[in-house]
Formats: C-alpha cells, sequence, structure tokens
C-alpha cells in the first residue's frame, strides 16, 4: 500500500509539499484548500492578503516540472490567450511567480478558481453509473467546443481534449466561497512517516462545488454552469515539427509518424475518443491509434455503435447519431476532420445546447 493517498511526496520530481495556512510569494497569498493533483503539479485554493475576499487557485508546479518546458508553455500560453481576450470557457491566468520550498524551486500560477471536472459526477457503485446521460454530454461537449472555436482561430492546439480536464465553473466571489467551506471544511491534513522515519505532511485534495448538479440532473440545471477547458501544458501554437506529449491512447494517427504535420484537428480526434469515454465509461484505445493497422482500427471504429447501444443509455436513433459523430472526429486524414466551427453546426451538438438561462435550447 502506497505511503501516500495522492501525490508521492518522497518522488524525486519535487511535488510541492504544502499545508494548509501556510504562505506563499512573500505572504501574499495563503492556501485554505487542496482542489487537485496530477503528474506535475498540485493545485491550491488560496486567499489573498491584499484582499481577503480574492480568492484564486494556485497551480504548484513540481520542481522537475518547473525547469523543463511544460510549465513555462502553460504560462506563455495563458498569458497569449489573456492577450487574445479570450476568456469564455477556459482559465484565466492571472500572475506567476517561482516559489522555494524544502525540494526546490516551483513554478505557480496564479489561476481563476475553478470546480471538479465531469467526471465527478460518475459513480462506480452501479453499472449505469459509470457513464453520463446523453444529455451532460451533448451539453459539455457543445461548450467545450466553443472554446475550442476560440482557440482554433490563434492556431492554439489544447493537445489534451480529455474528460478530467473539463471542468465546471465555480463560486467566484468571497462571501460564496467562505460559505461552502464554512460547510465542506478543508482537510487539514496529517503526518505520515515512511520506513526511514522522515516525515511527511499529506493533504487531500477537495476540489470545490458543482453546485450540488448530480449524475442525473437534468440538461436544465448543467445548464446554469459555465464548463471550461482546462490544462495548458500540452497546448502548442501550430507550427513546423509540433510535437504532442499527450497520453499516446488519445493521440491521432499523425502524432505517430515521424515529420507529421500535426495542427488543430488533432483536438478534433481527442474530442471524438472523449465523446466516446464519457458515454461508456471507458477508453476508445488502449494503445496510440497510430501503431494499428488500418484493419484493426476499422474494427475499432466498427464497434463504437455497438458499445453505444450496450450502455442502454439512448434510443438507437441516438446511437446511430452519436457513433456517427464520433467516427466524423476520428477520421484518419485530419483534412477529413471537421473544424471546431463546423462541428457547432452538427444537429447532434446543438440539439444539446442549452443556454444559461436553463430554459430554451437552440433549435436542432
Amino acid at each position: 500500500m502506497s505511503l501516500f493517498p495522492e501525490e508521492p511526496l518522497d518522488s524525486p520530481v519535487g511535488y510541492f509539499p504544502g499545508q494548509l495556512n501556510q504562505t506563499i510569494n512573500n505572504g501574499r497569498w495563503t492556501l485554505i484548500r487542496k482542489l487537485g493533483w496530477g503528474s506535475r503539479s498540485s493545485c491550491w485554493l488560496a486567499t489573498d492578503s491584499e484582499d481577503p475576499e480574492n480568492f484564486k487557485a494556485i497551480k504548484i508546479y513540481t520542481v522537475s516540472a518547473s525547469k523543463d518546458s511544460c510549465s513555462t508553455n502553460e504560462r506563455d500560453i495563458l498569458q497569449k490567450m489573456r492577450d487574445l481576450r479570450i476568456y469564455w470557457n477556459v482559465p484565466y491566468r492571472r500572475d506567476c511567480f517561482y516559489e522555494e520550498s524544502e525540494v526546490g524551486t516551483h513554478l505557480c500560477l496564479v489561476l481563476q478558481l475553478l470546480g471538479p471536472s465531469v467526471v465527478s459526477l460518475l459513480d462506480d457503485s452501479t453499472e449505469s453509473g459509470r457513464y453520463l446521460p446523453l444529455h451532460a454530454v451533448k451539453q459539455a461537449i457543445g461548450e467545450i467546443l466553443e472554446a475550442l472555436c476560440k482557440l482554433h482561430r490563434n492556431s492554439i492546439i489544447h493537445g489534451a481534449v480529455t474528460p478530467q480536464n473539463i471542468l465546471f465553473s465555480s463560486f467566484e466571489q468571497g462571501p460564496f466561497i467562505r460559505g461552502f467551506i464554512s460547510e465542506n471544511p478543508s482537510n487539514c491534513g496529517e503526518n505520515v512517516a515512511d520506513p526511514a522515519g522522515k516525515v511527511y505532511h499529506v493533504v487531500k485534495s477537495q476540489p470545490m462545488n458543482t453546485y450540488e448538479l448530480k449524475r442525473d440532473s437534468p440538461a436544465t440545471d448543467i445548464a446554469r454552469l459555465i464548463i471550461n477547458l482546462s490544462n495548458y501544458s500540452h497546448a502548442r501554437i501550430v507550427s513546423e515539427n509540433v510535437i504532442l506529449d499527450s497520453p499516446s491512447n488519445i493521440l491521432p494517427p499523425e502524432a505517430s509518424i515521424e515529420g507529421a504535420s500535426i495542427d488543430t484537428k488533432a483536438d478534433i480526434w481527442m474530442l471524438g475518443c472523449t465523446i466516446y469515454t464519457l458515454l461508456t465509461g471507458r477508453e476508445l484505445f488502449e494503445n496510440a491509434p497510430g501503431t494499428l493497422s488500418p484493419d484493426a482500427l476499422e474494427k475499432v471504429l466498427a464497434g463504437i455503435r455497438v458499445d453505444l447501444s450496450a450502455t442502454k443509455a439512448m434510443s438507437k436513433n441516438d446511437a446511430k447519431e452519436t457513433a456517427s459523430i464520433i467516427k466524423v472526429c476520428l477520421r484518419v486524414d485530419p483534412a477529413e476532420r471537421p473544424t471546431a466551427s463546423r462541428l457547432c453546426g452538427y444537429r447532434w451538438v446543438q440539439s444539446g445546447m442549452y443556454c444559461s438561462c436553463g430554459w430554451c435550447a437552440t433549435d436542432p
């Protein structure tokens, strides 16, 4: 059994050893809740000493990641998005700084506070709970496409369109955040010792609310929240010799071909994989699609409609239409995949887009 329930604090990559009420950036920010963690960073809710009602999420990279291009890449991409005034359905970078800890130097990004990912709505206690209802997936995909439209118009490849990076909005005003934390206190953490006796302070993640959304919440409830495409550490600007570094099983076939041109259509491939995962509860590909033979790839694609029908979460017509849009996204030739803006006009997407009032839907 692992000593650490979340990020391995003894890892040589150097995770930030955070604690509640710890101050960083020369006392400017106070950590009051751990929001989550990943392979390259952990994320914390912090309050501003200059304005106690100003709450932000601070993404703190590992020492190793702070030294490589992934962290500075996200910092620079988010700055470019800010300069281009791309605000909606994406995180907004407020500031950045470097912080010293006992394990080294960490790059820190100050971001707007977001809620948990759509994956948080899944319920593993029942088979049907391992995937989302069709209306929830349509709403999420529609809003993510809006983000992709803005990114792609500015030659930005997101590079990691996955369910884990699709986040709900959260409270932004201080009184609401304080009220939520009062009712849902932050985990203060505990000290654990390794076999050699070295003590680590372990804090478990507690994402912020989803406004009491549940897996079976109606489309009108989901429509009241903004859905965001987060995590730009894998993002790239379209240019010659673009290389993507996301997990190989979500990368498009062209990513496996040396010297192949990679552009924004890579995101469309990942979007197709994400639709499938959200509706079935499993990954479409086990390994890099580009390593499959044409026959093996065609066999996977041919099974999509059968897999969707097996969930019993949609009618036969819905399964047919949904399989069709997934396959459109998964065309091997990038030139044959639709653009994000064109996908926004597809009936499958249009039929699931409820406006923020929660009552009206776009006419399909």
